[in-house]
């Protein structure tokens, strides 16, 4: 059962809600990568390093930029956005607007 890693991931752990309430600094971070090609474990790798956590939100995939917009400025400092979106310009721009931070993974897709 992947409870206990879902409790961890979205910050619901004693360390991780002292995190989420009482301190409010921390990256906004825009985790990205290819369908089936390490979402989850880019994710893992980011919670593990710091004290984020994802945000309570589906993996996000490709929608139109103000739907995009409006989905990523609800990301909190602190909080992991998962997602599956290509390269785009617009994207860029979007992200250094909200100070997102951008993190994006692809494997080898002999290992997908």
């Amino acid at each position: 059962m992947n409870l206990r890693r879902d409790i961890i991931q979205y910050g619901f752990t004693p360390r991780r809600l002292y995190f989420r309430l009482m301190v409010k600094h921390g990256p906004r971070v825009l985790a990205n990568s290819v369908p089936k090609a390490g979402t989850n474990l880019l994710l893992r790798v980011l919670y593990l390093m710091h004290p984020l956590h994802r945000r309570l939100s589906r993996t996000l995939g490709t929608v139109a930029i103000e739907e995009l917009r409006s989905r990523l400025a609800c990301v909190a400092p602190g909080q992991i956005m998962a997602a599956h979106l290509p390269f785009d310009l617009q994207l860029r721009d979007l992200l250094g607007e909200l100070d997102i931070r951008h993190v994006f993974m692809i494997r080898d897709p002999r290992d997908m």
